[in-house]
């Protein structure tokens, strides 16, 4: 409300149009963590409302294109790309011993991941991932106050890495557990767990050099199905696997040679494959980066730049 009306009402009283480019599905499901003000703010309403007024509309994918278009004729999808010119999003991998799995969805997307918790813990119980494998969770800030560090209150992604580790309890390394619980420095690269930090979001392709199968999973909703496959192209770029269930928006991308697939086995039964067959890990890393390059930011730019022009004399 503080951001939508004001700058379309400033654009209208200087006579002037504007576009909107969209990204996301305006309407939330109730889980979500941001619902309560959306409702509070009638964000619905004022998208829609922007949507109608626009000289014209840019999506992500087609499935969101078609929910704009009930409101504005005027819709044009350019895919989210990455600028692989970028050192960031270049491949620059740490090394490691260990096959190093890593989950970078944020803690709007805790419904999603609820589903792999269970199959997480299995894993984390198994011997030979506790040997060769390894969990890495990103977007973590150190809490404020005494309260949290005692775990009395805990921000989303707290609340993600307990259900992963069952409190810290599948931490066999009880020094090591002790550390995450007080939030205390520990060398932890060649820990079965790795906490990381948040980073600048124009340093976040770095947290990819950590891992090497990136693990990301959205339930079939209609939400979710008006998200873009972006998670498959920083994993492309970056050269790492990912392993994702295959549904839209990542079926955009995703195929059974380019990635592993959520919905044939569980994230268990695949971390410990792939802990045995590490060969597919790079031969599906290299397939994917392959099929990601159509999404250079370069390219997509040149599409946007037709778009614009072929609206400046309107």
């Amino acid at each position: 409300r503080n951001v939508l009306k004001p700058a379309r009402d400033l654009v209208k009283s200087e006579g002037k149009e504007y576009a909107l480019d969209l990204d996301d599905y305006w309407i939330l499901p109730g889980y979500h963590i941001l619902h309560g003000y959306y409702q509070a703010n009638d964000i619905k309403s004022l998208t829609e409302d922007s949507i109608r007024e626009a000289k014209f509309i840019i999506c992500s994918t087609p499935i969101l294109a078609e929910k704009a278009k009930e409101f504005n004729e005027n819709v044009h999808v350019i895919e989210n790309g990455v600028d692989f010119n970028d050192p960031t999003w270049q491949p620059n991998k740490t090394e490691s011993n260990r096959l190093r799995f890593g989950f970078t969805q944020s803690g709007s997307h805790y419904e999603d991941m609820k589903v792999m918790f269970k199959s997480i813990r299995r894993a984390l119980t198994n011997p030979l991932f506790q040997s060769h494998g390894q969990l890495v969770a990103c977007g973590f800030e150190k809490p404020k106050t005494p309260k949290a560090l005692e775990w009395k209150e805990t921000n989303v992604s707290q609340a993600i890495e307990l259900e992963m580790t069952n409190g810290f309890q599948l931490i066999q390394n009880k020094v090591y557990a002790s550390c995450l619980y007080k939030w205390a420095e520990y060398n932890d690269r060649n820990e079965v767990y790795r906490r990381m930090a948040s980073t600048p979001v124009l340093e976040f392709g770095n947290v990819y050099n950590e891992f090497d199968v990136s693990v990301t999973y959205l339930k079939d909703k209609v939400f979710n199905s008006c998200k873009s496959e972006l998670k498959l192209l920083e994993a492309g770029a970056k050269g790492c696997a990912i392993m994702c269930n295959h549904i839209k928006p990542y079926t955009y991308v995703a195929n059974d040679k380019n990635s592993f697939d959520l919905n044939r086995k569980t994230f268990n039964e695949w971390s410990i494959y792939l802990i045995k067959n590490t060969n597919l890990v790079k031969d599906s890393a290299s397939q994917l980066r392959e099929d990601v390059q159509g999404y250079d930011l370069k390219k997509l730019s040149v599409k946007r730049n037709q778009i614009y022009q072929q609206y400046k004399n309107k």
